[in-house]
């Protein structure tokens, strides 16, 4: 099931998830310090994989 992670302010942690039967989305938020942790933890591990932009430059001579 698709789903997606935001961080607000540090503060506020949300999840959105697709409908499985229906169209649409769910989205729940928390601000329990335990969940807000582990979504900054899950989003920095996305950016620690994500590679720099200077990594899909073709800087082959033309």
């Amino acid at each position: 099931m698709p789903y997606s992670i935001s961080l607000i302010d540090g503060e506020t942690a949300f999840l959105t998830s697709d409908r499985e039967r229906d169209s649409g989305f769910d989205s729940i938020h928390c601000t329990s310090p335990n969940v807000v942790e582990c979504a900054s933890g899950v989003l920095d591990e996305a950016v620690t994989a994500w590679a720099p932009l200077s990594n899909h430059i073709d800087t082959a001579e033309s």
